[in-house]
């Protein structure tokens, strides 16, 4: 699993690369609070975490993201305490809606990986919207929903879909 997330951290940072009459790309880092819900066949309805997100914005209209998000939850697949752990990678489309807010959509991998008692991981799919609003200066408020399709899960079950809200607040390097 490391060596995709490794691949696709690759192949992210060379679509990141501008034009020749491009400006130079800008980048963003933020902090979010995650509000997770877990498919019922891990027997915990859903749980709270901290994240980070890093992302290049190569132009006015894309943003391609990293986000890692970690919490701790007593019971999954009914397994005392564990944790869950998830790495998004993203190719995220912004569509303006006013002058300092934009749509987001995107899709992407997703990788997780579970601690404590119940050492697994899992893959899959991943799609996100939401809303970005830039604030005071070069800071970003955004709120998005996503969600995760695991088609072989950890827990062995057919399938598992995650779905998570995020809130969160970033600051934008570089560019305009």
């Amino acid at each position: 699993m490391i060596r995709r997330v490794a691949w696709w951290c690759a192949a992210l940072a060379a679509l990141a690369v501008p034009a020749a009459a491009q400006q130079g790309p800008s980048f963003e880092a933020g902090v979010f609070a995650r509000g997770t819900l877990f498919d019922p066949s891990l027997e915990v309805t859903g749980t709270a975490g901290l994240g980070a997100r890093a992302g290049v914005l190569p132009g006015d209209r894309w943003l391609l993201e990293a986000d890692f998000s970690a919490s701790a939850v007593d019971g999954l697949a009914g397994i005392p305490e564990t944790s869950y752990r998830s790495l998004h990678l993203r190719v995220n489309y912004l569509r303006p809606y006013s002058d300092r807010g934009q749509l987001v959509a995107g899709l992407g991998v997703v990788g997780n990986s579970y601690g404590g008692a119940w050492k697994e991981t899992d893959a899959g799919i991943t799609g996100l919207f939401g809303f970005r609003v830039k604030l005071a200066r070069a800071l970003v408020f955004r709120a998005d929903g996503s969600l995760d399709y695991l088609p072989s899960p950890a827990n062995r079950a057919g399938d598992n879909w995650i779905a998570a809200v995020q809130l969160g607040v970033g600051y934008r390097f570089g560019g305009s």
